[in-house]
């Protein structure tokens, strides 16, 4: 039988703590409470307070935001050893996107009093979760500006054309529901935008998840 790792020994793994020696890794390991999560289950909505940091050990959580319809938006996927909760934390402010595990997911979360006092008072470990902050608040802001500057049906047609081959031909391999997670919209725009680049001429279906790039869209 495998023995079971530590909660040191995954802590050692992410990167805010991978400098850290053993005995402080064991101090803080010891704080965090091991959480999992079915597919589907909520982790936190957009606008709730910060109770908890989450650090994936498995699976993946799919991020979403509101958009300016009211429509939530996929925005992006945390796999392991990313965290989940943190940004809020750190501002003190509501949860700026809800999070929703897309599969079987396993955290070591700790809650807001022991991130305070254990985490955000270290200088080495503030200063890293700094910085990553900053590298993913400018992604974040790269996507919603990318996603908000083009439309669903040339998002749509991009993702198709990025599957082509040389002739054209697109193997997807995504259901409408993935497609739309992937493009921050519905499955509902998906389908309306699919039949509309086929109608004109974009864009030919196959068969289940195949489609035929029409030459005049291929770059």
């Amino acid at each position: 039988m495998a023995r079971l790792r530590s909660n040191a020994e995954y802590l050692a793994q992410i990167l805010i703590f991978a400098e850290l020696g053993q005995t402080r890794l064991t101090q803080i390991g010891a704080l965090c409470t091991r959480k999992s999560f079915a597919a589907g289950d909520l982790i936190f909505r957009e606008g709730d307070e910060a109770e908890w940091v989450y650090f994936v050990l498995s699976g993946q959580a799919k991020v979403e935001m509101r958009s300016e319809s009211g429509e939530s938006e996929f925005v992006l996927l945390r796999g392991p050893l990313k965290t989940l909760g943190d940004i809020a934390m750190i501002e003190n402010t509501p949860q700026p996107a809800t999070a929703i595990a897309a599969t079987k997911l396993r955290t070591l979360a700790l809650s807001r009093d022991n991130f305070q006092n254990h985490v955000m008072d270290d200088p080495q470990i503030r200063h890293l979760l700094m910085e990553s902050l900053a590298e993913r608040v400018r992604d974040l802001a790269k996507i919603i500006v990318d996603r908000r500057a083009t439309t669903i049906e040339q998002r749509l047609l991009d993702f198709v054309r990025s599957k082509a081959d040389e002739a054209g031909v697109a193997h997807v391999g995504l259901s409408q529901v993935k497609m739309a997670e992937l493009l921050g919209c519905s499955r509902g725009s998906v389908n309306h935008n699919l039949r509309v680049l086929v109608r004109d001429g974009a864009i030919s279906k196959l068969g289940r998840g195949r489609f035929r790039v029409q030459g005049g869209y291929l770059s």
